[in-house]
Order: C-alpha cells, then sequence, then structure tokens
C-alpha cells in the first residue's frame, strides 16, 4: 500500500529525472538501479529545503555533490566491518578501482 503522505511527482536535474510517486530515478529517460537507501536519500535532498536556507520559500535547484578522496580504511578498520552493508560497499569501490 503507497504511503499517501509522499510527494507525488517528480524532479529534473540535468539529465535526470526522479520519479517521487515511484522513486525511481532515470538519466535519459533509462531506469537507474540504486540500491538501499539511494533512492530516499534523493527523495529528501529534492523535497526539503537546507535549514540555513534563508529563503521564505522552497524552491528546487540544482543537486551539487562534491567529493574527494581519503586514505583507505584498513581491513580491519570498524567503519569497513561494522555491518555487511558496509564491508560490501568498501569491497565493490575497490573493485571498481581495480578494474
Amino acid at each position: 500500500m503507497a504511503d499517501s503522505s509522499k510527494t507525488v511527482g517528480s524532479v529534473r536535474f540535468g539529465p535526470y529525472e526522479l520519479s517521487l510517486d515511484c522513486e525511481e530515478l532515470r538519466r535519459d529517460g533509462n531506469r537507474l538501479k540504486l540500491t538501499g537507501q539511494a533512492i530516499q536519500v534523493l527523495v529528501v535532498l529534492a523535497n526539503i529545503p537546507h535549514v540555513l536556507d534563508p529563503r521564505p520559500r522552497y524552491t528546487c535547484g540544482a543537486v551539487r555533490v562534491t567529493a574527494w578522496r581519503g586514505q583507505s580504511a584498513f581491513a580491519d578498520d570498524p567503519i569497513r566491518t561494522s555491518t555487511p552493508e558496509a564491508l560490501r560497499a568498501f569491497e565493490n569501490v575497490e573493485d571498481y578501482f581495480q578494474r
């Protein structure tokens, strides 16, 4: 059963479209596979203004992402081994960069 409190509609940013009613992300019309809570994070980013935004009315804008390389986590680092999901994420990233 769908949650009636969800925002219905879609948000576009660049070539991406986030469908809020069915929680689906598409790029140029092609559905992208997202796992875990990625869709929920995008829905929050698309619908909730930043607490420090001084504008009286919320308007959608570009989603800007900043990323940088950090030191690798050691094999026994708790951030890496705390959950099966965390371990899988680290292994996926390492696999990606070894290709």
